[in-house]
């Protein structure tokens, strides 16, 4: 049996069979990142998670830092140099959230809850209320990744390849004519204006002599955009494919970002995962507010309608949620779904009476998917109705 992970241990918490997405969290590494762009923010980003407190946000982020120097609140080498068997902070990426036990004040049951030990009752502001209670480890990981492929598993055409007569090839195989023919223009000359006449891109022959002049950092450049070419001595201008009008965008960007991408990476740390974040970690992300967050999280309610569309981030622009650039500054930050996935897993003897339990991190970033953490976990009983394993096992 595999199954998300249930933090609660309440009987009557249903069971999530399937794994969790790491990428629906907040990567350790992310915040740092994030902190150095606003200073500050990784503190609030934490003071959002139940239970949290200043002192303990500030010394996970001074455990996670590179520098030595401790935050108002925080705790560095002096700090734990007192404690009754020494240890140093890393200073980096812990390998996994375990080490953060060894942060100050950080508690077991808090990061893990229920599924390591026995949940004792905290104080009862809002924030801390037991029935209201996740861990930690529900919006935080080191661990999350996405491959930079295609819905089919093929990887996207990387659209700043030098090789201009091969990106067309490879673009041509995936798309319009028109798609391919302006994104090489748009490659050769950068984005102009000037002409006299207009000629669409489909109905141009290519000059694979002439080098690329222009990259394109981010794809939503080619939306309502043109470029200018010299026809028989003369200026023409020729129009993007590509248009801001909300239904062809629903078409046309779905396709486009699916199959092409301006990161060579083969694969991305970190990103979200916005259909399914929870509301602390959506607004971790720099760019989403309260507001955005709430209709993104009325969204994942109603995925069923949309489903299909919504295979890529850019669907925030496709169905209103935001504006062209707003939609620009966030792509970095986002995917629908990534490839590190965490789990419960379950087995038991021919006999029931041999249990096993154990809670596995799978990485399937790379050509091979390759288990990254495991940690055995007490079991009791059997805790799935026979109906249950029989469909599931």
């Amino acid at each position: 049996m595999v199954t998300a992970p249930r933090r609660k241990g309440s009987a009557d918490e249903p069971w999530v069979f399937g794994a969790t997405d790491e990428s629906s969290k907040i990567h350790l590494a992310k915040l740092i990142e994030w902190d150095q762009a606003r200073p500050g923010a990784a503190q609030e980003i934490l003071l959002r998670l139940p239970g949290m407190t200043d002192d303990v946000a500030d010394a996970i982020l001074d455990w996670i830092d590179a520098d030595s120097e401790p935050r108002p609140a925080g705790a560095e080498v002096d700090t734990y140099a007192e404690f009754s068997v020494p240890i140093s902070p890393r200073n980096g990426l812990p390998p996994n959230l375990e080490e953060l036990l060894l942060v100050q004040g950080v508690e077991e049951f808090v990061l893990f809850g229920e599924s390591r030990i026995v949940v004792q009752k905290v104080d009862d502001t809002p924030a801390n209320r037991l029935d209201e209670f996740r861990p930690w480890v529900d919006y935080l990981t080191v661990y999350s990744g996405c491959r930079n492929e295609s819905q089919s598993g093929l990887p996207r055409v990387f659209i700043n390849q030098s090789n201009l007569f091969s990106l067309h090839q490879q673009l041509t195989r995936r798309m319009p004519i028109a798609w391919a023919n302006f994104i090489i223009l748009l490659r050769q000359y950068g984005p102009g204006d000037a002409g006299e006449s207009s000629l669409g891109p489909e109905l141009l022959t290519l000059d694979f002599t002439q080098p690329a002049e222009f990259t394109i950092d981010n794809m939503l450049d080619v939306i309502d955009s043109a470029v200018s070419v010299t026809q028989n001595d003369k200026a023409v201008r020729v129009p993007s494919p590509f248009s801001s009008d909300l239904l062809l965008m629903q078409h046309q960007l779905t396709r486009l970002f699916d199959q092409v991408t301006s990161d060579s990476n083969p694969f991305s740390i970190g990103q979200v995962n916005i259909n399914m974040a929870p509301e602390e970690v959506l607004l971790a992300v720099p760019g989403i507010d309260e507001d955005l967050a709430d209709k993104i999280l009325a969204a994942q309610v109603n995925a069923s309608d949309s489903e299909s569309r919504r295979n890529h981030p850019v669907w925030l622009l496709t169905e209103g949620l935001v504006n062209i650039p707003t939609m620009k500054n966030l792509l970095p930050h986002l995917n629908t779904g990534g490839d590190v996935f965490r789990a419960e897993f379950w087995g038991r003897s021919d006999d029931r009476h041999g249990i096993y339990r154990c809670e596995a991190v799978v990485d399937a970033t790379g050509l091979s998917a390759r288990q990254t953490y495991l940690r055995e976990l007490e079991v009791g009983k059997w805790p799935f109705l026979e109906n249950q394993a029989q469909e599931k096992e």
